[in-house]
């Protein structure tokens, strides 16, 4: 499994390209093996960060390569918790389409 180099400030190459919305680079990343489900120092994942800057192809990349739906970060939020209080519809139902678990609550 590869999960390349934390950057300074503690993402992975996978979660950069999340962050920004690079779904190509995302999906060539995680075809080579990046951890689809690694974390930052907050506890953040790939999916997480793809889905607060509301990159919908990202997250459905993300989704099919596995992420953890329900993964909690440090603070208790989930992928699920961010999508809703972003207000986007789209990537919301996507998340419950793949298992999120609309019961849990933050920390």
């Amino acid at each position: 499994m590869i999960t390349y180099a934390k950057d300074e400030g503690n993402l992975t190459h996978l979660m950069s390209a999340a962050l920004y919305g690079q779904t190509e680079a995302v999906e060539a990343l995680l075809r080579k093996g990046a951890d689809v489900n690694a974390r930052n120092r907050e506890g953040r994942t790939a999916l997480m960060f793809a889905v607060i800057n509301l990159h919908n192809a990202t997250v459905q990349t993300l989704l099919q390569f596995g992420a953890d739906v329900n993964a909690q970060a440090a603070d208790g939020c989930t992928p699920l918790m961010l999508a809703a209080s972003s207000g986007d519809a789209e990537i919301t139902r996507a998340l419950l389409n793949s298992g999120a678990n609309a019961l849990y609550a933050t920390k």
